[in-house]
């Protein structure tokens, strides 16, 4: 008896397609082994770490990449949304070394009231890094300034900052605030609103946008896989008839 063989073309592929990155990609551990590597084409976590650490600092310095982390995950409009405008606020407030804790410590709080993505919030605290924390603080300062009429100099601003190890942070965290105190809590608290607020909108109607094209884009694909590589293939006659 001859065993016939298939041709691997006209075989329907019978293993599931990699539609979208998982159910839940919010909980804190992702940040730490997954968030460095996305899939090419909807942007998720794809377990491939051969990213080189320039490409990795690339990333973190491109707001695109982080709004485009955000829009690609799997969750509801709302707790995207939710989650981003969250992340913002904290972000924008004088909270350095412990922005991350903070956003693990709402979610905690809040959970009893309303969930947000807390992975959305992780990356969106990034809007504070140490490309932009110092420039953001010193608007803040400046503002709440206004308020309180003092003064200091940019020179001095940025001195303040100044450390050269993490032993040294909270000495740091401490002068900041006895220095700068008032003006640099009311700036931080209405720079964070004013930002954070229409945040939450933009990214809901943004998000909304993303999962219709991803959803007509999978169902686009189950009809195509449903009816078989045979079905699009069209004879001569019925080529001539259309035509």
């Amino acid at each position: 008896m001859t065993q016939q063989v298939m041709n691997p073309d006209d075989a329907v592929s019978t293993t599931p397609a990699r539609l979208t990155c998982p159910q839940r990609v919010d909980g804190p551990h992702l940040f730490s082994t997954q968030l460095f590597a996305f899939d090419d084409e909807y942007g998720c976590p794809s377990g491939n770490f051969s990213m080189s650490w320039q490409s990795r600092l690339i990333w973190w310095c491109d707001p695109r990449q982080w709004l485009h982390a955000i829009l690609q995950l799997k969750d509801t409009p709302h707790s995207i949304a939710m989650g981003t405008a969250i992340g913002i606020f904290i972000g924008l407030t004088p909270t350095f070394g412990i922005q991350m804790l903070l956003v693990l410590a709402v979610a905690f709080l809040t959970q009893p009231f309303f969930r947000f993505n807390r992975f959305a919030a992780l990356v969106a605290v990034y809007i504070s890094n140490p490309f932009t924390m110092i420039p953001i603080y010193w608007m803040n300062y400046r503002i709440g300034a206004m308020f309180t009429h003092t003064q200091i100099s940019w020179k001095e601003f940025v001195s303040l900052f100044q450390y050269s190890s993490y032993t040294e942070w909270w000495s740091t965290f401490s002068n900041v605030f006895y220095t700068l105190g008032t003006p640099l809590i009311i700036g931080s608290f209405l720079v964070a609103t004013v930002l954070s607020l229409p945040t939450y909108p933009l990214i809901l109607r943004l998000s909304e946008r993303v999962q219709a094209r991803r959803a007509a884009r999978v169902q686009s694909r189950t009809e195509e896989a449903s009816r078989g590589p045979k079905s699009a293939e069209m004879t001569e006659p019925e080529r001539s008839s259309i035509s």
